[in-house]
Formats: structure tokens, sequence, C-alpha cells
């Protein structure tokens, strides 16, 4: 990313930054693996061995590719409801990213944050108080309120009041780029995440990020 391109974020008027929870906030990637690979019979879709079965699932909503995989309706409520019963594995077993915290709470003082998941809005909430990070945001939402993370977005930037050139969205997979497109609204993707800086590439999304650090910086007044 040039400096020109991050000169695009140095302005006055607050923002929205919406962050996307898993491979961005918490470092979930081993954990949310092995369970998508224990349930994927209960998921009704076929093994998941590797990083590239995995994946497929992140290259589009998750919940559509779980049903173009030969999930349905009925096997994925119940693997919701698994996942559910054992979300405080999850808040207990993983863990917030190094420099994360530093960022939100930088970013919070001079803009809106709000998560926009796939992962249910009660784990992480629970995760986020237990990380003392959940007052830096304004809104989560999981995919208990919506499965689609275009609709969401939309409607965050709709009940903010803020123009779609001062929203952004925080994102690591494939799919997340493409919900923000959905939108027009401008993505960042980071490379510590679910997916690698190549495979985001094919995405094209507006603006890479390195580390925690640099979104302090490329939302900064100077």
């Amino acid at each position: 990313m040039t400096q020109i391109r991050l000169n695009i974020l140095k302005m006055t008027q607050n923002h929205l930054i919406i962050f996307d929870f898993d491979g961005v906030i918490v470092d979930s990637y081993q954990k949310i693996f092995a369970t998508l690979s224990r349930q994927a019979e209960l998921f009704r879709i076929p093994p998941i061995k590797t990083h590239e079965d995995f994946s497929f699932y992140f290259n589009g909503n998750f919940f559509e590719k779980l049903v173009s995989n030969g999930a349905t309706e009925e096997s994925i409520a119940r693997a919701v409801a698994f996942f559910n019963d054992n979300q405080s594995n999850l808040v207990e077993e993983t863990k917030i990213f190094d420099g994360i915290e530093f960022a939100l709470k930088k970013l919070s003082k001079k803009n809106s944050l709000a998560i926009v998941s796939s992962n249910q809005t009660p784990i992480i909430a629970k995760f986020c108080d237990k990380n003392d990070i959940l007052p830096y945001f304004k809104e989560i939402l999981g995919a208990d309120i919506e499965t689609s993370k275009t609709k969401k977005i939309k409607n965050l930037i709709l009940r903010h009041e803020v123009g779609i050139e001062n929203a952004f969205y925080v994102c690591d997979t494939v799919g997340d780029i493409q919900e923000a497109k959905a939108v027009n609204v401008r993505s960042i993707a980071v490379t510590w995440g679910y997916q690698t800086k190549e495979e985001l590439s094919k995405a094209s999304p507006d603006f890479f990020c390195e580390r925690p650090k640099k979104l302090i910086e490329m939302f900064s007044d100077g």
C-alpha cells in the first residue's frame, strides 16, 4: 500500500469502522478449524482435513458456502446449537491478537466501532467482556441476528447515519471482502487472519493491513 492510498483515510470526520471477529480480533483459526472438522458430519458437508478444505467456506458468505456444499437449514441449526452449547471453550481457549486491544482503544476515541461476524453475538460479547474490549463497540451483530454480513453492514451505516465513504470493514477473508463490496464499503484486509495475503488478493481488497498498529496509522489525522 502506498502513502498516497493511506492518506485517503486521513480525514478529520469520524468513521464507522466495522470489524470482523474471528481472525481479526480473536486468534481462533485452530479452534474453529477443529470444531468445524468435528462437526462436518453434523453439517452434512465433506470432511475438512486441510487449510484448502477449511478456506473454501470463507470464499463467500459462510452459510451460503455450507449450503452449496451439502448442508441444509436443519443441519446448520443443529450444528450451531451444538456450537453454542460449547461456547465457553471458545472464550476460554482463544486469545485476542497482540496489539488489537490498543488499536481498538485508540480508534474508539474518534470513531464508531462495531462488529459484524458469522459467529454468535453472545459468544462475541462474552469474549469481548472477558478481554476488556466490550466498551469500545457501539454494536455487535452476529449470525443469530442475520447471516448476511452485507445486510448487517448496510443496516449499521443507516443507523449510524454515516456516508459510504466513511465506512470501512476490517476483515480477513475473501467472503468478507465480497460482502463489503456488495454495499460499496471499502475493505481493509488483515494478513494475520484465516486467509493468506495471496488468497485475499484474489478479491482485491481496498487496503491491506499487516499489523494492528497500522490500523491506528491509517485513521490518524496527521
